[in-house]
């Protein structure tokens, strides 16, 4: 179960060291296909930084920042490292890999979409899903009754189990144009029986997938190393007492989905220590009858140096264009505010992919298109994908796409405008937060942990302020009441 929200007694984290080396581009030398150069400042030190291959996509320029990564982050079997001399070279054979921007938290899934096209990963992260499908939420309240049966939570009937996960998602239905409920309730009633059968405690599933144990459920994992955030639908241990990532899918099989659970695994590797984690994740696909007379099959997903390589090259290539997207958005505050009549340079969107096979039943097609003809002032022939693919927008006028256009304009104002603060809490310590005046309370230790006595389920935790720490942020504790959420950071990982 869940723990409640407790009652805190103090706030902090404990510093660590991190497993990687941050540098910030001084002077660009050269950015080209195959290679970029830069000077870059990496604490008190400076030295040449080159990239080459798949390294190099994302191109450098001026105060760029990135993380330089051992690859024994994430493989045990890798050399330790550390910048010395004046020259560092990454590519293909060095110890070390490159993390642009890694102030941008990407996700498994948009890395593994940006695998296939870029521009629809870029466009889902900006714009959003473009709304839901019948798919997508039978899909979502699959995932609810799977994790609960694997977690263990709530009734061990599989009726029971899909009626909880329906009730009172009518709306979430309707919206995706499920007009009929009762259907849908029966068909995630069916694959929570065959779900408790298959994963329940001794379930042939798990036994077969060698998970010993289940480390926990729809687990936020944030690895400001690799630029990566997301959650993984289960962290599971096998014999070894190792911990690796279960991914669930309830669809037709994709290259995308091996893709997210090896990007997991190496997440779990980087926050764990490589040796602690294992090598593997396992994929599983359930309650899709293309998978036989079996509830479920699964599959041991391992990384190697080679796909994790194109998979993080993919993540920085989609980096880059995001970090662009949020420099136009601050440009257009900046325009507006100062000016509303000024103009600023638009984020350029990835290339298309303009393929007739792949963009015609791409989920983002509309999106694409209408940025296409509205921004691009592109055509038909440009978008290259057909003339079906282009249907939604032919008969679109001058005034249609000047009003889109000056709408797609208001979206960089609200990116500005809302743009979170979340990847700084997992990318900057907690004492840099607390002296720049942020929301922080660092250089606390953990004390202990006790339930209460009046069977609520409260826990309160008791955290030390370590002596001598500054107390800029010690204020900010006097205004926390029962139930506030605060976000507690330590280490290790205790997954």
């Amino acid at each position: 179960m869940r723990e409640r929200p407790a009652t805190v007694a103090s706030v902090a984290a404990r510093e660590a060291g991190p497993p990687f080396f941050e540098v910030v581009v001084d002077v660009v030398l050269s950015s080209q296909p195959g290679e970029a150069r830069a000077v870059v400042a990496c604490g008190g030190d400076a030295f040449e930084l080159v990239l080459r291959g798949p390294w190099a996509e994302g191109g450098l320029e001026a105060d760029d920042c990135g993380h330089l990564v051992p690859w024994a982050t994430v493989a045990a079997a890798a050399p330790p490292w550390r910048p010395t001399g004046g020259r560092v070279v990454v590519d293909g054979a060095s110890d070390v890999f490159w993390i642009a921007h890694p102030r941008v938290l990407a996700t498994p899934t948009r890395v593994a979409a940006a695998t296939g096209c870029e521009r629809k990963a870029w466009l889902q992260w900006v714009g959003g899903s473009g709304g839901s499908s019948r798919a997508m939420v039978l899909g979502s309240l699959k995932h609810d009754v799977f994790e609960a049966v694997l977690g263990g939570f709530g009734p061990r009937d599989g009726g029971a189990i899909g009626a909880r996960a329906v009730e009172g998602k009518g709306a979430d239905l309707v919206a995706a144009g499920v007009d009929d409920e009762g259907g849908a309730a029966r068909e995630i009633a069916e694959f929570a029986r065959a779900v408790v059968g298959d994963w329940g405690e001794g379930g042939r599933g798990r036994a077969e997938a060698g998970v010993a144990a289940v480390r926990a459920t729809e687990l936020p994992l944030w690895a400001p190393a690799l630029g990566l955030s997301g959650v993984a639908d289960a962290v599971v241990a096998g014999d070894d007492g190792l911990p690796r990532p279960l991914e669930l899918k309830t669809g037709r099989r994709s290259v995308e989905h091996r893709a997210q659970t090896a990007l997991y695994v190496a997440m779990v590797k980087c926050l764990r220590g490589a040796g602690s984690a294992a090598d593997a994740g396992l994929l599983v696909y359930a309650g899709d009858r293309r998978v036989g007379s079996a509830p479920s099959t699964s599959e041991a997903v391992a990384v190697s140096r080679v796909e994790l390589t194109s998979l993080l090259a993919a993540r920085n290539r989609l980096a880059a264009v995001v970090h662009r997207s949020a420099a136009a958005a601050g440009a257009a505050e900046r325009a507006f505010r100062d000016d509303a009549g000024a103009a600023y340079a638009r984020a350029a969107a990835p290339d298309l992919l303009r393929s007739e096979r792949d963009c015609g039943r791409c989920f983002a097609l509309q999106q694409c298109s209408l940025r296409h003809a509205c921004v691009e002032g592109g055509d038909a022939d440009s978008f290259g994908a057909g003339a079906d693919a282009w249907r939604a927008v032919a008969d679109l006028d001058g005034r249609d796409k000047a009003y889109y256009d000056a709408w797609d304009a208001l979206l960089d104002l609200e990116a500005a405008k809302g743009a979170s603060g979340a990847a700084l809490v997992t990318s900057r310590g907690g004492a840099d937060r607390e002296a720049k005046g942020d929301a922080c309370v660092a250089g606390l230790t953990w004390r202990s942990s006790t339930a209460r006595a009046d069977g609520s389920g409260d826990v309160d935790h008791a955290l030390e302020r370590a002596a001598g720490v500054a107390a800029t942020g010690e204020a900010r504790l006097s205004s926390l009441e029962r139930h506030d959420f605060v976000l507690v950071s330590a280490e290790p990982v205790s997954y």
